[in-house]
């Protein structure tokens, strides 16, 4: 794989893979989107994949398919990005690896080193990159992807031995149609973490919580319900998770509707009926200034440990006192 036209497979085709599949298509590389959406995959066939916000307007003409469809993809590229959610990571892998070019394409974990081991056990890792990824984006209609960050880096990139390879540099000579900055090729650690907080009382103020008397409690407090895989996947992940690493542990769930307003109004009850620690996931995602500002003032109280987890890091620098890459 080289600098020119490289040959590229985006299975997970959310937010984050159709900026970065639209925008490496526009820049003339040969890119295949496959994802699970039938509506989403039929509207890019029909009539192009719209991207927007901070990368510009575009309609990005690119060939998308059903996961059905892979089988009828005889030419193998030379690498894959895999961009799905945690719990799909295996399947998506190993689908990547059985339409990989052999024996130098190479499977790039896009889900920001979370899955760097899971992806490795599937496909070996002298087939795989671990991969931080530095841009936000959000979907909230089929075949529309909206860039909403402003950074002048894509991704950073690594091998898990940590070294300095020639093909981790072929992956960053893409890069530049992406943004404006190469690749950063760096030592990626992969790391996982649990969160425990002492509290007590009920729940209650509008969310939904499950509660035991003196236990410890985390809210959850997530973004919008626009995406079906918040309230589908992500919250009941979260909550099996948590039991499974803290037997007494409580989540406190609410979910803000993309109405900053309603989310602060959700951690202060969070806050008032016990909870700690405060795990929010995108706090920005889709909000005007005035609410980009209320989540600011929600972050800078620091009435309790806030996690949180973010594609735009930069957003919230100069609030946080420790930050956590993974990769």
């Amino acid at each position: 794989m080289g600098a020119e036209r490289a040959r590229i497979g985006i299975i997970g085709a959310g937010a984050i893979g159709c900026v970065v599949g639209g925008l490496l298509a526009r820049a003339g590389h040969d890119v295949t989107l496959v994802d699970p959406w039938p509506e989403h995959v039929e509207q890019i066939k029909a009539a192009g994949l719209r991207l927007s916000g901070s990368c510009g307007e575009h309609v990005v003409p690119i060939p998308a398919l059903h996961l059905h469809e892979l089988a009828t993809v005889r030419v193998p590229f030379e690498l894959v990005f895999v961009a799905v959610k945690s719990y799909d990571t295996e399947w998506a892998t190993q689908l990547a690896l059985d339409h990989l070019r052999r024996p130098d394409g190479v499977v790039v974990d896009f889900q920001n080193g979370i899955n760097d081991h899971r992806v490795a056990h599937v496909a070996g890792r002298e087939r795989t990159l671990g991969c931080v990824i530095l841009i936000s984006a959000g979907m909230y209609e089929a075949a529309h992807a909206i860039r909403t960050d402003r950074g002048s880096a894509a991704f950073k990139i690594g091998e898990h031995d940590a070294s300095d390879s020639p093909r981790a540099r072929r992956v960053a000579a893409i890069t530049p149609s992406v943004t404006p900055r190469k690749i950063e090729i760096t030592v990626l650690m992969a790391a996982a973490f649990a969160v425990v907080a002492c509290g007590g009382g009920g729940g209650g103020g509008g969310s939904s919580s499950s509660t035991s008397s003196g236990g410890k409690k985390i809210a959850l407090l997530l973004p919008e319900t626009k995406t079906a895989r918040y309230e589908s996947k992500d919250r009941p992940y979260f909550t099996d998770k948590l039991k499974s690493l803290c037997s007494d542990c409580t989540v406190i769930y609410s979910n803000a509707n993309q109405d900053a307003a309603q989310q602060q109004s959700q951690a202060e009850a969070a806050l008032t009926n016990g909870a700690n620690v405060l795990v929010l996931d995108e706090p920005y995602t889709a909000l005007d200034a005035a609410g980009e500002e209320l989540v600011d003032r929600e972050l800078a109280e620091g009435r309790a440990t806030v996690v949180c987890a973010t594609h735009d890091p930069g957003r919230i620098e100069h609030l946080a006192t420790a930050r956590l890459a993974f990769g």
